[in-house]
């Protein structure tokens, strides 16, 4: 089973990116669920697999610790890496994709990516598509971070250029050390061009994910 996390900003499209994918999938032939890492969705546009909502609630965490958001994300992402009942339940599925719809900052995982390497075979990180130099850079960050493969959706291609940029995307690349730094790495990033509402991009990407050149 190839097990891929979809991960992004606040607004990406993740979730409908991720129902979109698994349906291309089972279109073609490949056994393909979807499983929910979102301890604070209330609703979800696929039946999933596994949804992490029956173990953990995020509200409840940050009420018993005290914690803000993002703090309480960090907690239920470690506690995840380490709860072999979760692993065992992936594990047990019979699919021969899974994606890992996963809602938190990246910076969650980037400061430990203990879940990632835990669960993940791949990352996708989703982008808009109108920020994909900050996205390169970012995505190649990532990579180096977690240890994984680490491909990029641009995502909404269907959408005008000249929306406002997704939330906390938007700046990084303006970081003039950090831009040097990643910028050869960016290059190198292997990126696709796709829409969630219209499915273009998904044989290239999915041909990718399932190893092809």
């Amino acid at each position: 089973m190839k097990k891929i996390a979809l991960l992004g900003f606040e607004g990406a499209g993740k979730s409908t990116l991720a129902y979109s994918l698994s349906k291309h999938f089972q279109k073609n032939g490949v056994d393909c669920g979807v499983a929910n890492f979102d301890a604070a969705c209330k609703h979800i546009k696929y039946s999933p697999v596994f949804d992490v909502r029956k173990r953990y609630s995020l509200q409840a965490i940050m009420e018993k610790y005290g914690l803000g958001y993002n703090a309480a994300l960090k907690r239920v992402y470690s506690s995840l890496a380490r709860d072999s009942a979760v692993a065992n339940a992936l594990n047990s599925s019979s699919c021969e994709v899974l994606l890992l719809d996963v809602e938190a900052p990246v910076e969650v995982f980037l400061s430990d990516p203990s879940f990632l390497k835990a669960y993940a075979d791949s990352v996708v990180f989703v982008a808009d598509s109108n920020e994909e130099f900050e996205a390169r850079l970012l995505a190649a960050l990532q990579e180096f971070k977690y240890g994984l493969p680490v491909l990029l959706a641009l995502n909404k291609a269907d959408v005008s250029t000249d929306e406002n940029p997704q939330k906390g995307l938007h700046g990084f690349g303006e970081d003039a050390a950090l831009r040097e730094l990643l910028e050869p790495a960016g290059k190198r990033v292997k990126a696709f061009s796709v829409s969630a509402m219209d499915r273009r991009g998904f044989d290239e990407l999915t041909k990718q994910l399932m190893g092809g050149n």
